[in-house]
């Protein structure tokens, strides 16, 4: 925790994360790349019970081939690491994971072509995300931010008007690190 709180991405996520969360009632994920995975290193949940505080730090890792914050993360990797990646193995977790590399890079030429990913119960049966890249001071994708939800409460047809308000916020973050367009 102590690192993390030291970690500029953290730091400058933390009023946005803790926004998108207010505005969209949804789980708010922030992630960062290891060149496998998709790091969590933020979550904040939409109701959180005096258990649980509303934003929590942590680390867990996510598979960045069937998450929506992963995708948004590899659809601007590098070929090299979009390769090591499939190389690795894209590993079923739904009947929804994508699990071919044909149908990977069709997937990520898709959320190139329109600015955000989508996570179909790819992951988790039942659950819908939407996710956006967020930029480091030159230009370079280096993490990402999504909302997730249960699908019955982020029916398909709100997730492009969401997801612009998820890539809002991540372009914010990306500001807030230096990257200008």
């Amino acid at each position: 925790n102590i690192a993390l709180s030291n970690f500029d991405l953290h730091r400058e996520a933390r009023p946005y994360v803790e926004a998108l969360r207010q505005m969209t009632g949804h789980t708010v994920h922030l992630a960062v790349f290891d060149g496998y995975r998709a790091v969590v290193i933020r979550r904040a949940d939409p109701a959180p019970d005096s258990a649980m505080p509303a934003t929590s730090t942590f680390i867990e890792n996510a598979p960045a081939h069937c998450t929506s914050v992963g995708k948004a993360i590899l659809a601007w990797q590098p070929e090299d690491a979009v390769n090591r990646l499939v190389a690795n193995g894209l590993e079923r977790f739904t009947s929804s994971t994508i699990t071919t590399e044909d149908r990977l890079r069709a997937e990520l030429a898709t959320i190139r072509e329109r600015g955000y990913s989508i996570d179909e119960a790819e992951h988790q049966p039942g659950l819908r995300c939407g996710g956006a890249p967020i930029r480091n001071q030159a230009g370079v994708v280096f993490a990402g931010l999504s909302i997730s939800g249960p699908a019955w409460k982020l029916p398909i047809e709100t997730v492009d008007e969401m997801s612009k308000v998820v890539i809002h916020h991540a372009d914010q973050i990306s500001r807030s690190l230096g990257y200008r367009n």
